[in-house]
């Protein structure tokens, strides 16, 4: 079992009406939009930062450690943004 934390104004926020208000959005959007019946209008789009120059090949550590450091080289971390997008219809958007 996993313990997270949750702040007090979450949990205020957080009964039965509410999650099922977020819930019943999409359902309720494509209704009210008339998309229930054309999947191929519905995207959705999902981005992925990749931190290249940042990594090491390998770390040697005492064995059982838990937290370890690492160097890294002296180059400026280069960030590498891909992004997807796709509809309910399994459509890709193409790549550019």
């Amino acid at each position: 079992m996993t313990v997270e934390s949750l702040s007090a104004v979450r949990a205020q926020r957080i009964n039965r009406n509410s999650v099922a208000k977020f819930v019943n959005m999409p359902k309720n959007t494509a209704t009210e939009n008339n998309l229930s019946n054309t999947p191929g209008n519905i995207f959705n789009t999902d981005e992925i930062l990749i931190q290249a120059n940042n990594k090491p090949a390998s770390v040697i550590t005492e064995k059982g450690s838990k937290i370890f450091h690492f160097l890294t080289s002296g180059k400026k971390n280069e960030n590498i943004t891909a992004t997807a997008c796709c509809n309910a219809a399994d459509q890709l958007l193409p790549l550019f």
